[in-house]
């Protein structure tokens, strides 16, 4: 469990290095590939972690947020990849509602993994 929050906070930092120009370490492309890189290790392993058991209650929001937010970051990258090879204006448009709902499908995620981690210590 604490691996998979490692490796997210790492992959977050993609969104750090994107933002704050004081950054320079590696260019962006590495940092984007990093990011598709440890999110795909953090899905092997939340697959092993969870067995793919039946999920209820606070669990079920935390897996569901947690693959929504994967799969719109799929999207993401394969527009972001779409739009390299092909640009028009409506792939950019695509591409950034994607990103935008990539996001926000990621902000309930930190509350849903504190509730889980106080549920599972506390209980």
């Amino acid at each position: 469990g604490f691996t998979l929050l490692g490796l997210t906070v790492v992959s977050l930092l993609l969104s750090a290095r994107k933002r704050i120009s004081a950054i320079k370490l590696m260019s962006f492309a590495t940092w984007r590939w990093a990011h598709v890189v440890l999110t795909t290790l953090v899905l092997a392993i939340l697959f092993f972690h969870t067995g793919v058991s039946e999920f209820q209650g606070i669990n079920a929001w935390l897996i569901y947020s947690f693959w929504g937010t994967a799969l719109l970051g799929v999207a993401s990258s394969l527009l972001t990849h779409r739009e390299s090879s092909e640009p028009s204006v409506s792939s950019k448009r695509h591409k950034r509602w994607f990103v935008f709902a990539h996001i926000v499908a990621f902000w309930p995620l930190p509350a849903l993994l504190s509730f889980h981690v106080l549920s599972v210590y506390w209980f």
